[in-house]
Parts: C-alpha cells; structure tokens; sequence
C-alpha cells in the first residue's frame, strides 16, 4: 500500500522544518559532508538541483556552474536564496507545486 500526499501537506511539513540544517549538520560529523563535498564539488555547466532544501550542497559548486534550484518548500527556499546570496552564487531557484514531482 502506498501513501499519497499532495504536494502541498508536504511543503507545509518541510515549512515547519526549516531547523533542518541542524540535523544535517549531525548528519555531517557521519561522513555526509565529505560525501557531499566530492560528488557536487565534481559538477560543471549547467546544474538542476532538484530538492535543494536549504542550499547545503552550494558550497561546494565549482563558480563556472549554472545553477537553477527547485524545493516545494518556500521556507526551504528562503534560507537557500540566502546561502547564495551569502556566497555570491547567481542561482535560480524556483517553488515547484506538481505532484509529479514526487514520482
């Protein structure tokens, strides 16, 4: 049996998480970080970061990346616009509400 959640439940549920760099900090002293830091420290061109949340991986983009972020959550978003801000990434991020993209 699967549950189904439209797109907007979950949205209000990452809103109300936006501590979540708390936990990934944790989540970090585990490996994730380093994880993190090789995979995307790797992409070049044009990038779609899918699920961007609060902009954790934007340290570690290499400046020649285009960048276009996409969240369901505003909240999420908020923080990650000023992350890059704060880093001086030209990224363009979107809220995207369509329940295909949780497929």
């Amino acid at each position: 049996m699967s549950a189904e959640f439209p797109s907007h439940d979950i949205a209000e549920k990452y809103n109300r998480f936006v501590r979540y760099d708390y936990f990934e900090s944790v989540l970090g002293f585990l490996g994730l970080r380093t994880l993190r830091q090789s995979v995307v420290s790797q992409a070049s061109g044009k990038v779609l970061e899918v699920a961007v949340g609060t902009g954790q991986n934007f340290h570690y983009y290499r400046s020649d990346c285009e960048i276009i972020a996409v969240d369901v959550s505003s909240g999420m978003l908020k923080i990650a616009r000023e992350r890059a801000a704060s880093l001086n990434l030209n990224v363009r991020m979107a809220i995207v509400y369509h329940p295909f993209f949780f497929c």
